[in-house]
C-alpha cells in the first residue's frame, strides 16, 4: 500500500506541474484584493508590497503579516484552486483510461489497494501542492509586513482573536496544515468526477462550476441569517476557514468533514472499480 501510494504522489507531483502549482498559487494571491485606498480603489497585495516602504504599516492591522497573508487567499484563487491542485492527477488519470491501463492494476494488486492508493494520492498530491505554494506567499510577505508585537495592545488582541496566538513559526505550522487540509478538500470533487468521466476538460472545468455554486451559496445563506443564531454555524459551512487551523471554535468541523467527504470518495471508487472488475 505504501510503495503504491509513494508511486502515485510521485506520477501528481512530477517537478514541472509542481513547480507550476505553486507559481500559479502565487500569482493568485499577489493578485488577491488586500486594501482599499482612499481613492476608493483597490490595492492588491502586490501593489502593497511594492509600497510597502512608504506605508506606516503599523497604523492599520489591515497590514500586520498574517493579515495580508489571509488576504492573499482571495476568491479568484478560491475559485480556481481546483484546477491548480488537481491538474497533474487529471493528466495522468484520463492518460491512464485510454490505454485501460487500470485493468492491468487490477490484476496486480487488491481492489481496495488500488482505490487507497489513487484517491489518497490524488488528495494528498493536491494538499501538497496548495500548502507549498501558500506557506511560501506568507514567507515571502514576512519580510515586508510587521508581525502582531510590533502593533499596540488592542491591536494585537484583535490579531490573536482574529486569527489566534503564537509566534511566526507556530502560524506557519498552522497554516501549513490548514492550506494542506483545503488542497485535499478541493481535489475531491475533481476525483469523485473522474471515477464516471475521462475527459480532462470536463474533469478541469466542472469542479470551478461547483466550487463558485458553493461559495456564492454559502455567502447568500449567511447573509440572510448573519444576526440570526445560527450565523457562526454557517460560517462552518466556508471551508477556507480549515486555513486558520486552531484559530476558531469551529476548526474540527472542518477537519471531521474533510475525511468524511474523502471516505465517501473512497466508498463509491470501490464500489466501481469491484463492478468494472466483475466481483
Amino acid at each position: 500500500m505504501i510503495k503504491a501510494l509513494k508511486t502515485e504522489l510521485k506520477k501528481n507531483l512530477y517537478l514541472p506541474y509542481f513547480l507550476l502549482g505553486i507559481v500559479l498559487v502565487l500569482c493568485f494571491c499577489f493578485m488577491a484584493d488586500a486594501v482599499r485606498g482612499n481613492d476608493g480603489r483597490n490595492y492588491s497585495v502586490f501593489e502593497i508590497v511594492l509600497l510597502s516602504r512608504k506605508l506606516k504599516l503599523t497604523s492599520s492591522t489591515n497590514y500586520a503579516w498574517i493579515s495580508m497573508w489571509a488576504k492573499g487567499f482571495g476568491s479568484w484563487l478560491r475559485l480556481i484552486v481546483p484546477v491548480i491542485v488537481s491538474s497533474a492527477y487529471v493528466m495522468n488519470h484520463t492518460e491512464e483510461r485510454k490505454v485501460e491501463h487500470r485493468y492491468f492494476l487490477y490484476s496486480r494488486e487488491s481492489r481496495l489497494r488500488f482505490v487507497l492508493s489513487k484517491t489518497l494520492g490524488a488528495a494528498f498530491s493536491a494538499g501538497l501542492i496548495l500548502a507549498a505554494g501558500y506557506v511560501l506567499f506568507g514567507v515571502i510577505l514576512l519580510f515586508f509586513f510587521p508581525q502582531s508585537a510590533s502593533y499596540s495592545e488592542d491591536s494585537r488582541f484583535f490579531l490573536e482573536y482574529a486569527y489566534g496566538k503564537g509566534s511566526a513559526l507556530v502560524y506557519i505550522l498552522k497554516i501549513f496544515l490548514g492550506s494542506f487540509m483545503y488542497g485535499i478538500y478541493a481535489s475531491l470533487f475533481t476525483v469523485f468526477l473522474s471515477i464516471f468521466i475521462s475527459d480532462r476538460y470536463v474533469l478541469l472545468s466542472i469542479p470551478v462550476l461547483f466550487q463558485y455554486a458553493v461559495q456564492i451559496s454559502i455567502n447568500k445563506l449567511f447573509l440572510e441569517h448573519m444576526f440570526s443564531k445560527h450565523a457562526d454555524k454557517i460560517l462552518a459551512l466556508d471551508m477556507t476557514n480549515i486555513l486558520r487551523a486552531f484559530s476558531h471554535k469551529y476548526w474540527w468541523h472542518e477537519f471531521a468533514g474533510v475525511w468524511i467527504l474523502l471516505l465517501m470518495v473512497v466508498l463509491v471508487y470501490y464500489l466501481k472499480v469491484k463492478k468494472e472488475a466483475g466481483q
